[in-house]
């Protein structure tokens, strides 16, 4: 995993340590960045999370190396792409024959650049006409800033607006702050989270259109 990729960095700046020191360092990395990503709606860039694990190791890579430890950290998804949700691509490409689809995601590793190229390598890039990843807007969900973001790219009011997400503190509570609506998804994960009401839910995907289309004639 990404923590390999630190721990063969080093070997190869001469500076090899423990792997007990290697994976310490990276769990309090996560553990911080977890808490400004949850609390403060911030999304740390590949850099600012690998630079707080280097500096918990007490070491620095020539800059080279670390680029390279940057981009590999990036680009791990492209080549251990996530698996399609069952019945999602049907759905999209259902749904972007009768509406306009816009993405608003947080970026944890994978920056907007990659998940770019995985939606294009999934053939669903060219179903979506505007994209907010949070390490373009520079905050992530639920600050208002990205739903902002893909509201001016659409040109459309928040209030036309349906988000899709699995977690109720991101993908619920942000569209509603500015007056969006929320459609809870528990297809892959069913979330145990307090937060607000979702306007509607769904665990099918080969239903999503229909809800879609239930609360757009609502």
């Amino acid at each position: 995993g990404r923590r390999v990729l630190i721990a063969e960095a080093l070997a190869e700046a001469g500076r090899a340590v423990d792997r007990a020191v290697v994976d310490a360092a990276y769990a309090a990395a996560d553990a911080a960045y977890g808490k400004v990503w949850h609390d403060l709606a911030v999304t740390w860039t590949v850099p600012d999370r690998l630079k707080l694990v280097l500096a918990g190791i007490g070491v620095q890579l020539p800059d080279p190396l670390f680029d390279r430890l940057v981009r590999d950290h990036e680009d791990m998804e492209l080549h251990l792409p996530p698996l399609l949700a069952d019945g999602v691509a049907d759905a999209i490409h259902e749904l972007a024959g009768r509406y306009t689809l816009g993405v608003v995601s947080d970026t944890i590793f994978s920056p907007g650049r990659a998940l770019r190229l995985i939606l294009d390598n999934y053939g669903l890039l060219g179903c979506f006409k505007a994209f907010a990843f949070s390490d373009e807007v520079g905050r992530s969900k639920p600050a208002a800033a990205m739903f902002d973001a893909i509201s001016e790219q659409l040109g459309v009011p928040h209030a036309a607006i349906v988000h899709i997400g699995d977690r109720v503190t991101k993908d619920i509570d942000g569209p509603h702050v500015v007056g969006a609506r929320g459609l809870l998804t528990t297809v892959v994960k069913q979330r145990d989270e307090r937060g607000g009401e979702p306007d509607a839910r769904c665990d099918d995907y080969a239903r999503l259109g229909a809800i879609i289309d239930a609360m757009a004639g609502a």
